[in-house]
């Protein structure tokens, strides 16, 4: 994992912090993965770290290529900059996003409490092309009843442009009233928004993950049911998104006697078996009779095994080699 902090501005407001997962040969069907850019809550007068780092590693271990946005707060954070440092992360995550291996029209914005307020601001004010595709408000401050002095209160705005958003809250929160967040799924609902809205029961304002790591120590920032929310926001994003590529099977179950030639889509053992594919096959993969896992490459066809072990066969032999046995002629 590649992690980093960029400088969004040269005065130092807004540092995106990324946790950037390499591509790697052994997981192939997971590039260009989708992101999630993270607003931690605060007030405006700080970047909770429980609800920074804690949720980006959640959220990677789940595949996504996750960024934390540290806007600007306190006298700093006159609005609009913290909107302007939260468009500036939107324009990196999505001009650097060859190189940081993310799909640029696959990208979430969670935000907690201030933040949510925040990113429902990013959602709902921005130009087109700086808004989310998704939006996570973690118990967000989008009520008015929740003193946000000369800040704009984004739940007016909501309209049919708004992305698909994911929404938890606790009743128990006696800080960001419930109520917001039901109002925002109203609205949402009024504009033909898909929405996805849990609200738990127990919980205290500020749960981050709602699992001891982000406690700060405190029993009452740990509930099981609601630490749940995770796994319910990655199952909606990938219901958004589309999840990882897989195939339909991971062997080849082809014969040449079944398929009545020769090709590549053919498992190997089965091939072995034919002395002219036999001579062809010892060409690109000499190793293959002795190999330590006999019963399993077997199995594998030839783009399969391309895929296991591709320092032996890379992609380009592959194809030779598939070519090779596709031209020779099969008596049955």
């Amino acid at each position: 994992m590649n992690c980093f902090t960029l400088d969004l501005a040269p005065d130092g407001l807004g540092k995106l912090t990324g946790y950037v997962q390499e591509p790697s040969s052994e997981l192939s069907n997971m590039n260009k993965r989708p992101a999630l850019l993270i607003f931690p809550g605060g007030a405006y007068q700080r970047c909770s770290d429980r609800e920074a780092e804690p949720v980006a590693l959640s959220f990677s271990a789940q595949g996504f290529q996750t960024f934390v946005l540290r806007y600007s707060v306190k006298e700093k954070g006159v609005f609009p900059q913290p909107l302007l440092d939260a468009e500036g992360a939107i324009r990196a995550l999505r001009t650097h996003a060859e190189e940081w291996n993310l799909d640029p029209n696959r990208i979430a914005v969670c935000g907690f409490s201030a933040g949510g307020h925040l990113a429902s601001c990013l959602a709902t004010m921005s130009a087109p092309e700086l808004r989310p595709n998704a939006l996570v408000l973690g118990y967000g401050a989008v009520d008015k009843k929740v003193a946000l002095t000369n800040r704009p209160f984004p739940l007016e705005r909501v309209g049919p442009d708004t992305p698909p958003t994911f929404l938890f809250h606790t009743w128990e929160d006696p800080v960001c009233p419930v109520g917001g967040s039901l109002a925002f799924a109203q609205a949402l609902n009024q504009n033909g928004v898909p929405f996805e809205l849990h609200i738990f029961q127990n919980g205290q304002h500020g749960m981050a993950t709602g699992k001891p790591l982000s406690s700060n120590g405190v029993l009452e920032n740990t509930d099981a049911d609601y630490s749940d929310w995770i796994r319910l926001c990655a199952n909606w994003l990938f219901h958004q998104f589309g999840s990882f590529e897989t195939p339909g099977r991971q062997f080849s179950y082809l014969t040449v006697e079944g398929e009545g030639r020769f090709h590549g889509g053919i498992q190997l053992g089965d091939l072995l078996r034919y002395p002219e594919a036999k001579e062809v096959i010892l060409k690109y993969l000499p190793e293959i009779e002795r190999h330590s896992m006999p019963r399993l490459v077997s199995r594998y066809s030839v783009p399969q095994y391309s895929k296991f072990d591709p320092a032996t066969l890379p992609p380009e032999r592959a194809e030779q080699l598939a070519k090779e046995l596709e031209a020779l002629p099969y008596k049955g």
